[in-house]
């Protein structure tokens, strides 16, 4: 009836050089909308206890975990890293922003409709879309 939990295989504290590669690997996937000061909103330098936590086959997911929160996954485990929303809450830029162009399709929008291109603002960083 309810879905299983997922099982953490393997958790193992990462080392200041594996901590700099992160940092690197999120200016290089959201370097747009993420300064150094976002990289240090999101993953402090030097502050607080970063843990690898593997997900174990067939997923094979890393989910990188700063002081007990989650920040980032590597979905496949070779470098695709995604932010979470504990991640957004720390910095909100990383991802592009996209403003709706008439207010009254918010409340469609809350409650679950999807937001179609032609009603969305396209804000710069995001890719030319056809």
């Amino acid at each position: 009836m309810f879905k299983k939990s997922a099982a953490v295989n393997q958790r193992s504290l990462l080392s200041g050089a594996d901590r700099k590669k992160l940092r690197r690997a999120l200016e290089g996937a959201f370097g747009g909308g993420l300064g150094e000061e976002g990289v240090d909103a999101v993953l402090p330098n030097k502050v607080g206890e970063l843990v690898a936590a593997k997900v174990p086959a067939p997923g094979r997911a890393i989910i990188y975990v700063h002081d007990g929160w989650p920040i980032v996954v590597d979905t496949s485990g070779k470098g695709d890293i995604f932010p979470t929303c504990f991640a957004l809450w720390r910095c909100p830029t990383i991802l592009p922003q996209v403003f709706v162009k008439h207010p009254f399709v918010t409340t469609y929008l809350v409650k679950g409709a999807d937001l179609m291109l032609p009603g969305a603002e396209v804000a710069a960083g995001l890719p030319h879309f056809n």
